[in-house]
């Protein structure tokens, strides 16, 4: 038996990821029962993703202490009874999974430092249960100068992350192998051994979208929450720069997230259509501006994403919709990966050129081409796609800790 927790995310926020993750593991591990936790809400979101196609996995809806709800919501509390409200959360976790005779607890998510730490309370007391932790948004968690003060040390993600590591626990990081596996040994060489990179498990729509260059307009989409470190800012600007000139098509552009930074909130963005600027869209809103654009755009800081992995593109390719991207690792990555699937520049001046070129001939022949070369070649990054892989990564470290002196 497996119990997948997400200890954190209410409501939409993170069902793709969980629901593939909850299907790869399914792939992964056919043998095993399955039990998926979450708040209620968020639960649903990930059955409705899942479906019936894996029935053998039971939905067990958990109470998230205050301080993972809204801001507005939380109240005031002192930061110790936040800690306690984790460690109960955890220790509620725990027994579920010894009381299924679980030999396996998955974390969803693990976005605070008194998480790690509960975690690792709780493996001491549960010894027979084995922990397997996803970490998301390592990159501003360790990248970091560590804090001067002992204390603000001691309270740190960065400092539990390499605190009290034994061989009942391991840590999985979704990002393209190759890029991560340099990342950490650039930040985290000591927990190398205790941190396995795999790609982003994705579950792929089935439909294709909208007929592209519909009434003859070019429609281009940046998904996602708007961010320097996502490159929104180039977005904006590219945006404006096109929009400012004359060209055979008439081009629109979409931002299909909100907008977070509030250096972003201040740029003008007049030629940029945000249908949710200060909120996150809906899973319908998602879904529907996703459909209707024509090409996705990828300006990603590669500074920004040496240990923090993106599934951005892969909506794109969920909906068949070739990419224009900066040459970044990230984004060599995924051309390597996938073949002809857009458009790869080498600085702003060629990705503007290229934007200029589709809006004066709107090429339907290489389109076809590039979606054919999606709907090939995305397969590799579905749940079933990566299942083996991490079979067999789990397995062998497993074989190693059976192996390691006690």
């Amino acid at each position: 038996m497996i119990v997948i927790c997400e200890p954190f995310f209410r409501g939409f926020g993170h069902t793709q990821f969980n629901a593939a993750l909850v299907e790869l593991i399914s792939e992964a591990f056919p043998e095993e029962g399955l039990i998926f936790c979450a708040e209620r809400e968020h639960l649903n979101h990930v059955k409705m993703v899942v479906g019936a196609r894996f029935a053998r996995v039971r939905f067990v809806e958990v109470e998230l202490p205050t301080d993972a709800r809204p801001k507005e919501r939380r109240g005031r509390r002192l930061p110790l009874a936040a800690s306690l409200e984790r460690l109960a959360l955890f220790r509620r976790l725990f027994r579920l999974a010894d009381k299924n005779r679980a030999g396996q607890i998955v974390f969803c998510t693990v976005a605070h430092w008194n998480d790690l730490a509960s975690i690792k309370v709780m493996l001491r007391r549960f010894p027979q249960v084995s922990c397997l932790v996803v970490l998301h948004d390592l990159q501003t968690k360790v990248s970091t100068h560590p804090q001067q003060l002992l204390t603000r040390q001691f309270l740190s993600y960065r400092y539990w992350l390499l605190a009290g590591n034994t061989a009942k626990l391991h840590y999985l990081l979704p990002g393209p192998p190759p890029l991560m596996e340099q990342g950490l040994r650039k930040y985290l060489p000591r927990l190398q051994n205790c941190i396995s990179p795999i790609d982003v498990p994705y579950i792929f729509a089935d439909s294709a979208g909208n007929e592209p260059f519909k009434d003859n307009v070019v429609r281009f989409g940046f998904f996602g929450h708007a961010s320097l470190r996502k490159g929104a800012d180039i977005f904006f600007e590219l945006a404006n720069d096109v929009s400012a000139g004359r060209t055979k098509y008439r081009s629109i552009f979409f931002l299909i997230g909100d907008v977070r930074d509030e250096q972003l909130k201040e740029m003008r963005r007049t030629s940029v259509n945000v249908p949710s600027p200060n909120a996150p869209l809906s899973q319908e809103e998602f879904l529907k501006y996703g459909k209707c654009i024509d090409y996705a755009m990828f300006f990603h800081l590669a500074s920004a994403y040496e240990v923090h992995g993106s599934a951005a593109i892969l909506d794109a390719f969920s909906h068949l919709k070739p990419v224009i991207a900066l040459k970044t690792p990230l984004s060599e990555y995924f051309f390597n990966k996938m073949g002809d699937v857009g458009y790869l520049c080498e600085s702003y001046g060629d990705v503007k050129r290229a934007v200029m070129a589709i809006l004066e001939t709107k090429p339907v022949g290489r389109y076809r081409v590039q979606q054919d070369n999606i709907l090939k070649k995305r397969g590799q990054f579905s749940p079933a796609g990566i299942a083996q892989e991490l079979r067999i990564l789990l397995r062998q470290k497993d074989d190693c800790a059976r192996e390691r002196p006690r």
